[in-house]
């Protein structure tokens, strides 16, 4: 199975994968394998909080027992996340 992140455009196959863990880091946290043969730590995807990295790794886990071919990394709010501006404008409404 591979798994891919489309964002950084990583493609990772899980047959030289070791083992998947967590990474918390002080803004987000790291959805982090180790793959035979290699020393370093291959970042699969960042997220903004623990629960949605979470979310994340159990999603790469089913899609793994259920023997799917390639999956797509799940889409993170760390760079996704709408944020909303909160200035004089956004809260003066009609008036004279």
């Amino acid at each position: 199975m591979w798994i891919i992140n489309s964002r950084s455009g990583l493609c990772v196959n899980t047959r030289y994968v070791i083992r998947i863990f967590l990474q918390d880091t002080p803004d987000s946290t790291l959805v982090s394998a180790v793959l035979a043969g290699d020393d370093r730590l291959c970042v699969l995807e960042r997220y903004s909080d623990h629960k949605e990295a979470m979310s994340a790794t159990q999603h790469v886990h089913w899609a793994m027992e259920a023997n799917l071919d390639v999956i797509d990394m799940p889409d993170s709010t760390y760079y996704y996340e709408e944020r909303q501006v909160k200035d004089a404008r956004t809260k003066r409404r009609g008036g004279s």
